[in-house]
C-alpha cells in the first residue's frame, strides 16, 4: 500500500484538532503488509499537522519516505508538525521492520516520537522507552553468517526481554537494528547462534 499526504499524516489524522476534545483524533493499527507512506507536515505514520493519533504496529515491512531538511522537526512515525500545546500523540512498537529510504548522515534512521502531558504541561517525548518504562537505544547486530541479506530473522530471542520479532528483516548488510535498554552484557540468540561474551565478534554495540 502507498500512502502521502501533505498536511494530514500519509497514515493517520488529517490535519487540525478540536480546541478542548482531548480525544484521540485516530487510532491506527499495522499488523503487516508492505506499506510505502510520505506526508511533508504531517507523520508519514501518525499524527496530521497540529492533530493527535495513537499507533500500534506490530508486524509488516514499512518504508518510510525521508522528509526534506527544513521538516526534520516532524516525525516519520509519530508526532506531526504542530504548534498545539495539547495534541497527543502514542506510538507503540512491537514487530515489524521499518526502514527508511534514501536515509543518510544527516538522517540515518527514522525519527520516531510523541507528545505527552507531563503534569500540567506538553511537551515532546522523543525518550523511546520498553513496555516497562525503561528507556532504550538503538543497536546494531551484525548477523552476516547466520542470514542472508534482506532475510526474515527466525528463531530470534533476547534473554528476559520480551521483544518482538514478527516480521523483523536483515538488511541489505545483513545487519539487524533493534532499540534496547541499556546493558554490559546482553545475552541473546539468532538462528540457534548465542550471543553471549560473543557480542563483539557479532559487532553489536549501542548508540
Amino acid at each position: 500500500m502507498n500512502a502521502s499526504s501533505w498536511t494530514g499524516a500519509g497514515i493517520g489524522s488529517g490535519i487540525g484538532y478540536a480546541p478542548g476534545n482531548l480525544a484521540i483524533t485516530a487510532e491506527i493499527e499495522i499488523h503487516g503488509g508492505m506499506i510505502t507512506a510520505y506526508s511533508e507536515q504531517g507523520a508519514c505514520i501518525g499524527s496530521g499537522k497540529d492533530s493527535s493519533s495513537k499507533v500500534l504496529i506490530d508486524g509488516g515491512t514499512i518504508c518510510l519516505d525521508k522528509k526534506t531538511t527544513g521538516y526534520r522537526n516532524v516525525a516519520h512515525i509519530g508526532m506531526g508538525e504542530s504548534s498545539n500545546t495539547q495534541v497527543q500523540t502514542d506510538v507503540t512498537i512491537t514487530g515489524g521492520t521499518i526502514c527508511l529510504k534514501e536515509a543518510d548522515k544527516y538522517i540515518p534512521r527514522p525519527i520516531i516520537y510523541g507528545w505527552e502531558q507531563v503534569g500540567q504541561t506538553w511537551q515532546k517525548n522523543n525518550t523511546i522507552k520498553d513496555g516497562n518504562g525503561t528507556p532504550v537505544y538503538y543497536t546494531t547486530a551484525d548477523l552476516t553468517g547466520i542470514y542472508e541479506n534482506n532475510t526474515l530473522v527466525e528463531k530470534a530471542d533476547i534473554e528476559g526481554s520480551s521483544y518482538g520479532f514478527k516480521d523483523v528483516r536483515t538488511d541489505s548488510n545483513g545487519k539487524l537494528y533493534m532499540y534496547l535498554p541499556a546493558s554490559e552484557a546482553v545475552k541473546a540468540s539468532f538462528g540457534g547462534v548465542e550471543f553471549t561474551e560473543r557480542l563483539r565478534q557479532a559487532r553489536m554495540r549501542m548508540y
